[in-house]
């Protein structure tokens, strides 16, 4: 890369002749403007500066003494058509000019003023960066020293000393007047106040001095020399102890001496009460209830946990583990527990090497306990843990959950080998059996037995000599050791060598003892206590679930018998109901048979007579009379064609042929097409039904039809009605509406006569149907009939045509 060159002229031929000179060497910056030249100069990293004296803003001497400040290592080059002493003189002195060359200009001497100057330049910077590298390792130098935690004392080769930091006055300078050393021999840090240097016994022992001395004579440094020194603090004597080191360093060719002092008297008094505080905490760590166990992980060469090795116990880890200390402490756990599953060997490496804790509870099989553990790793590849014995509480959530499990109802047998089965299992027990009393005095029979966490069958005893039969008088009993030398009459447990036993008494809701629960270990029993109360909780619930089944089994039989009423009941009401259904078909067919016979009797027998009564009036009529007569003859014709036409209508309103001919829907239709007139109220109808339906219930239905439009008609003053009959669901359902003046419905139940309510609830409710009415004065009335499908459906029924 070139060096770079700043020419500054205000004759343009000679910024072109002397760039061209140099161009080749050196990259040239040209410019006549001063102003433009300090902008290259902020700019660019200029090597060498020439400048023309005559300039028309400065002069080339004015413009560099200007740089002066600014750039003091750049070499100056000043050009002039002058060969005057004191213009070279004033241009040395004034702006310090590295050289200058008179005008015309020689090519060879120009290019090696500039390369000197170049070099001069690159020697000045060289300079001037390694001033102000020392400047900044003296001020970090001297900030150190002033700023060290430690007490530092410079002192010439001869011990005169020449600097005190900061923490030496912040220590001993307020009453001592450390201060007065400086200057003088270092002989003691006391000697300032009259206690230096032989004058008391500690100072004959100086080790301040001695290491100074030494190192003075010897140039050797002295580190970490430990002593005590008494000094005055605060008016008072103050015993410290101090770390004092001494070090021969060189400064401007001269030899000195830094003493640093180091006070540890709060680290010695940290150090012993730490020593307290360790044998505080080793008594602590040796009579803590938590066990505490501190484990090396081992590992294979792949970097995967195989193993860890027990490093330290304390007391409580053998307490609740039952392992000694000196059967574990350097052995690894397979060693010690052969059974011990990899995923605890996985997780314990874990937190070694990630230091991630962890907490959980362990069920360790070889001891048969239940443990909370906390797991941490106080350094790389070492992890402790922090464990509790938490068995009992353990096995009574256990039992309590079994306790709140459901039982299948109707099925006890299967809960009883189920709990005998859970007891063998967490009370560790060898023979567990729950037993309910019999009819024979004296004699119980197992309703459920576990032996050698087996099941096993039920078998009928007698509780004479054995531990069973205090319960009975005691409710609970615990044997915990040589149950066999205490009921030497008890075959079982000889046979079984049972060594201890415990038993609950099963107690009623009625305070009777109904049975008892046992258990029997070929061991001792090491928590009674423990066992009582698991047995306590579980014999709670055998009580509940055998006077359950107890219960069970009388609703059962109840139940039986109630079953067999309702079968018989029902069968009575089936039968019931189908004479009621028979009686009523009869009724309806009576009924209209009763009708249509009375209907034909007034048509076939009193219409003919009336017809012919009505022919021999016609005869007189035509026949020679009186005026008189005739007037008598012409009315009785008049009222005797109306009495024919009522008898028909009468006829067909007691036995309507439409209805057995067309159908329901036809024919109420027809009934409302021949009473509709101008004075009559308008009918909407909505009549959806694609079949026939049973005669019985299509003749009460158009009886209902009729009776409530006649009511409508001289009752309700309606001008407008709606009938709507379909079928919805199961049921088919007629709806009467009018918009008539309405009718309090408590009132119209109450009478025995009026508005034909009581008629149409006997006709619907003979066909097991409902009615409901809503209505209120003014507000119109509204009907709600619906029969049931298995009413109404007519098997042979075909399909209505709507003409």
């Amino acid at each position: 890369m070139k060096e770079k060159i700043l020419y500054l002229d205000d004759n343009l031929e000679h910024l072109l002749l002397i760039k061209e000179m140099l161009s080749d060497d050196y990259t040239v910056f040209c410019t006549h403007k001063t102003g433009l030249a300090l902008e290259i100069l902020e700019k660019e990293k200029i090597d060498a500066i020439i400048s023309d004296y005559n300039m028309p803003e400065i002069s080339g001497i004015d413009f560099f003494a200007q740089i002066e400040k600014t750039h003091p290592t750049i070499s100056r080059i000043l050009l002039t058509a002058y060969s005057s002493t004191d213009l070279a003189v004033s241009a040395f002195k004034e702006a310090n000019v590295y050289d200058y060359l008179t005008k015309p200009i020689v090519y060879e001497k120009l290019l090696i003023t500039v390369k000197n100057a170049v070099n001069a330049t690159l020697l000045q910077q060289k300079i001037e960066k390694k001033r102000r590298k020392e400047l900044r390792l003296k001020e970090m130098l001297s900030a150190i020293f002033e700023n060290s935690p430690n007490i530092l004392l410079l002192a010439d080769s001869e011990g005169i000393v020449n600097k005190i930091n900061k923490k030496g006055f912040e220590l001993f300078g307020k009453q001592s007047h450390i201060g007065d050393l400086i200057g003088s021999s270092i002989q003691c840090v006391n000697s300032a106040v009259g206690l230096g240097c032989g004058k008391n016994a500690e100072c004959i022992k100086c080790v301040l001095r001695n290491s100074v001395e030494k190192t003075t004579s010897t140039k050797q440094n002295i580190l970490n020399n430990e002593g005590k020194m008494v000094f005055l603090l605060d008016n008072n004597k103050k015993e410290h102890d101090f770390l004092i080191s001494t070090s021969l360093i060189h400064q401007k060719k001269k030899e000195f001496i830094l003493v640093s002092l180091v006070d540890i008297t709060e680290n010695k008094q940290i150090i012993k009460a730490l020593a307290i505080t360790e044998n505080r905490y080793q008594k602590l760590f040796e009579n803590m209830s938590s066990a505490f166990a501190l484990h090396e992980i081992i590992i294979n060469e792949n970097g995967i946990p195989i193993d860890y090795r027990f490093l330290e116990v304390n007391h409580a880890f053998e307490v609740l583990t039952g392992l000694k200390r000196e059967n574990v402490i350097n052995r690894t756990v397979l060693e010690v527990m052969v059974n011990t599953e990899s995923f605890w060997i996985e997780a314990y490496g874990k937190v070694a090497s990630t230091s991630e804790a962890l907490h959980f509870d362990h069920f360790i099989h070889e001891v048969g306990k239940y443990y909370e553990v906390s797991a941490y790793s106080p350094e790389p590849n070492l992890f402790a843990t922090v464990f509790t014995d938490i068995t009992e509480r353990k096995i009574i959530e256990q039992t309590l959950s079994f306790t709140s499990k459901r039982s299948v109802l109707g099925n006890p047998e299967a809960f009883f080998e189920e709990t005998v089965s859970f007891l063998s299992q967490i009370l560790r027990m060898d023979h567990v059996h729950i037993s309910r009393k019999t009819s024979i005095p004296n004699k119980v029979i197992t309703i459920a037995s576990c032996i050698d966490f087996s099941l096993s069958k039920n078998i009928e005893f007698d509780l004479k000599g054995t531990p069973s039969a205090i319960v009975y008088d005691k409710k609970q009993v615990v044997y915990e050791s040589n149950l066999c030398s205490l009921f030497p009459e008890d075959n079982l447990l000889q046979e079984i060598h049972a060594e201890s036993f415990a038993g609950y008494a099963l107690i009623n809701s009625s305070k009777e003892i109904i049975g008892h629960l046992a258990v029997l270990r070929k061991k001792p029993i090491s928590n009674p206590e423990l066992v009582l109360k698991v047995l306590s909780l579980i014999a709670v619930r055998i009580t509940s679930e055998m006077e359950l089944n107890n219960y069970l089994t009388e609703k059962q039989s109840i139940l039986k018998k109630l079953q067999k009423t309702m079968a018989e009941r029902n069968e009575e009401i089936e039968l019931r109901q189908l004479a009621d259904k028979k009686v009523i078909s009869a009724v309806i067919t009576t009924e209209e048979n009763e009708r249509s016979n009375f209907a034909r009797e007034m048509h076939d027998g009193i219409g003919p007579q009336l017809s012919i009564i009505n022919m021999y009036l016609n005869v007189l009529l035509n026949s020679n009379k009186t005026k008189e007569n005739n007037d008598i003859l012409i009315k009785a014709i008049s009222i005797l064609e109306e009495a024919l036409q009522s008898v028909v209508e009468i006829s067909h309103a007691m036995s309507p042929s439409v209805l057995k001919k067309n159908g329901l829907v036809y024919a109420i239709e027809s009934f409302c097409k021949k009473i509709e007139h101008e004075n009559t109220p308008k009918f909407t109808l909505s009549l959806k039904l694609n079949q026939r339906l049973k005669y019985e219930v299509e003749f009460s239905l158009y009886r209902v039809c009729t009776e409530l439009i006649n009511n409508s008609l001289k009752y309700a003053k309606a001008n407008k009605i709606q009938i709507d009959l379909r079928e919805d669901k199961n049921n088919l359902c007629l709806m009467y509406t009018d918009n008539g003046i309405g009718f309090d419905i408590h009132t119209a139940k109450s009478k025995t006569s009026g508005m034909g309510l009581e008629n149409i609830n006997n006709r619907i409710h003979a066909l097991n149907g409902t009615v409901e009415i809503h209505s209120e004065p003014n507000k119109g009335v509204h009907f709600n009939i619906a029969i049931p499908q298995d009413i109404y459906k007519n098997e042979d029924a075909f399909l209505v045509k709507n003409e």
